[in-house]
Formats: structure tokens, C-alpha cells, sequence
């Protein structure tokens, strides 16, 4: 695969590891999927170890584009990108995010 096409997907699995980890969190869960989060505290810890997963997964697809001293850099420029992509649509519209949790 081209190195183009690995940062593509490095920055899928860097937004969806974000949006799983944000929704991870009580207040978030309450706010993305209008539910109370007692009811769903396995879900919110299945959540929290898949985004970890998915923010190390990101990390792989940018050693398979790059040399592991830019891929470094491009993981950690992605990671700070989802990070502030995802506060910005909690903060805007959450309900955008209720797709990557559907149950």
C-alpha cells in the first residue's frame, strides 16, 4: 500500500480511537447518546479499551508510511488533530458522534 493511503487510515482509526475514548466518560456518554452511563458501565469500559487499541493501531498504520522518527511525529500530530476534532463536535453538535457507537 501507498504511504498516502497508511496515513488515510491512520487518521480513521486515530478519529474513531478519539470518539471512543471521549465517549467513554460519564458526561460524554450522557451528552452523545442521551442515556444515563450507570446503566452502561461495561460498554463505557469496552469503549475506553478499544479506543486505546485503535489510538495504538493509528500509531502502526504510521510506521507502515513513514520512518519510525516522522511516523512518531505524524501519530502524535494525527492523535492531537482527533483529539481536538472530536472536542469541537462534542462541543458543536454531539450527536454526531452517536455513529460510532450503535447499540
Amino acid at each position: 500500500m501507498s504511504d498516502s493511503l497508511w496515513l488515510v487510515i491512520a487518521a480513521f482509526i486515530s478519529f474513531i480511537g478519539m470518539a471512543w475514548i471521549a465517549l467513554s466518560f460519564s458526561a460524554h456518554w450522557q451528552q452523545i447518546m442521551q442515556r444515563p452511563s450507570q446503566q452502561h458501565r461495561v460498554a463505557r469500559q469496552l469503549l475506553r479499551a478499544l479506543g486505546y487499541l485503535c489510538v495504538l493501531l493509528a500509531l502502526l498504520a504510521c510506521l507502515m508510511a513513514d520512518h519510525p522518527s516522522i511516523a512518531i511525529l505524524a501519530w502524535l500530530m494525527l492523535s492531537t488533530a482527533s483529539a481536538f476534532l472530536v472536542a469541537n463536535i462534542i462541543a458543536w453538535r454531539p450527536s454526531f458522534l452517536r455513529f460510532v457507537w450503535v447499540r
